[in-house]
């Protein structure tokens, strides 16, 4: 199941109402955003744009990849 929900600006929380799901990516939204992420992810942290979580699927459809920080 493919899904998207922007959560906030800088911080986030993972308590975001989307589905529970094991395969769940971050995905700081700035121009030059490449990479997702998982929510432990140091990161994440310094995002300066918003957060979208989503489906593992939707990330990979949209071009992005595993960020090599927290899938290496």
């Amino acid at each position: 199941m493919m899904w998207a929900s922007v959560v906030t600006g800088g911080a986030y929380d993972a308590t975001v109402d989307a589905p529970r799901a094991y395969n769940n990516v971050y995905i700081c939204l700035t121009k030059k955003s490449e990479c997702y992420h998982s929510h432990r992810c140091r990161g994440l942290a310094n995002c300066k744009g918003k957060i979208m979580v989503c489906s593992l699927e939707y990330a990979i459809e949209q071009g992005y990849r595993p960020c090599k920080n927290c899938y290496n």
